[in-house]
């Protein structure tokens, strides 16, 4: 939803003319592919050791990651499916202008058969099997389509989630409530005939989807306005700008973590403990990649931004240190914080890592 949003607001004049093409595909390699390649490189050599393939099945194995995606970076997957869509999708919301709520309700009806009919396995294996489903962008439509209208129509979207917010705090713990009543019923096998308690495209979790966009959405809405603490929005703006990199790095840390035996802390501690223990972890490890790699040559390879100048602190500690510290190009130095006509479709480079 959010990287549909983003897309859209960026590219809502948008015109599929040769050039105006040429520029949205070199945008969508520079931001994405490179680091999704970059990144499945890096988890192709963690994993190499540990491979008992020869050097032909090795290459096998990672042009297969390319095209498949890695573990999480599946999702930028989708994402490019959806790139190769998207001017199909822009011409569509202009040719049904005054329709879009049809349109919405459709894209509804159609997300609710066709997860129904994954979800109890009347579709092909090649669209039911939950890993191969994660990759296809047919298991997103709803969202995808969603976020494209709610861009399109920005302003009354946001005139109506922030005029109805207790409407979207009782639906959430609602969807909430009733997608969590459902997977017990199913995993305790209570009532037969339910599925898969733990897929991830069943319909009964549409509700609670739709409604927790609504109340991430409400929840940074609050965190834009000024009354806000400065440390509190300096840890937003850090979230923000680190965000891709926490999704590109996640795994690389989650499997450190578990060869260092983090998961038998459960012997002395409450699994909740563990995993709420884990997850910082993971969140400020990414956040440290995002920070240092963002400085880095080959920045928006490693964490998906442009490079960034060095905070003043560290600048002191470059004169000390010397060339252990690459200096920044001047271009870079002043770029950051320049409003230019560009930074509307700057808008999008929050977007790819948020739906994680």
């Amino acid at each position: 939803f959010v990287s549909a949003c983003m897309l859209t607001y960026a590219y809502r004049d948008f015109r599929a003319t040769p050039a105006a093409m040429a520029s949205y595909w070199r945008r969508r390699a520079v931001m994405v592919l490179v680091p999704y390649l970059s990144w499945t490189l890096i988890y192709f050599f963690i994993e190499l050791p540990t491979m008992r393939r020869s050097p032909i099945g090795d290459l096998g194995e990672l042009a297969w990651l390319c095209v498949y995606g890695y573990s999480q970076l599946y999702f930028i997957v989708v994402l490019a499916q959806f790139y190769l869509l998207f001017p199909l999708v822009l011409w569509l919301l202009r040719r049904l202008e005054g329709h879009h709520r049809l349109l919405v309700a459709a894209s509804v009806a159609i997300q609710l058969a066709y997860t129904a009919l994954m979800h109890w396995g009347l579709l092909p294996v090649a669209l039911t099997h939950g890993t191969t489903a994660t990759r296809e962008v047919m298991s997103y439509q709803l969202y995808l389509l969603a976020g494209c209208v709610a861009a399109w129509h920005y302003e009354a979207f946001h005139r109506y989630l922030t005029g109805h917010a207790r409407l979207v705090v009782v639906s959430t713990i609602g969807g909430a409530a009733l997608a969590e009543a459902w997977y017990f019923l199913a995993a305790d096998h209570v009532i037969h005939g339910l599925g898969s308690a733990s897929d991830p495209f069943q319909p009964i979790v549409l509700p609670f989807n739709l409604a927790a966009i609504a109340l991430v959405y409400l929840a940074g809405v609050a965190l834009a306005r000024p009354r806000p603490t400065p440390v509190l929005r300096r840890l937003a703006r850090a979230g923000s700008d680190n965000s891709f990199a926490v999704y590109l790095s996640q795994v690389a840390f989650l499997e450190a973590m578990t060869g260092l035996g983090f998961a038998s802390l459960e012997r002395w501690l409450p699994w909740p403990v563990v995993v709420g223990a884990a997850v910082v972890i993971v969140f400020f490890a990414g956040c440290a990649v995002g920070a240092v790699g963002s400085r880095l040559p080959g920045a928006r390879a490693l964490t998906g931004r442009s490079r960034a100048p060095w905070p003043p602190a560290l600048l002191r500690l470059r004169g000390v240190l010397g060339a252990w510290i690459p200096a920044v190009p001047a271009s870079a130095r002043s770029a950051r914080g320049t409003a230019t006509p560009a930074a509307r479709s700057q808008s999008e480079d929050l977007a790819v890592a948020s739906t994680r």
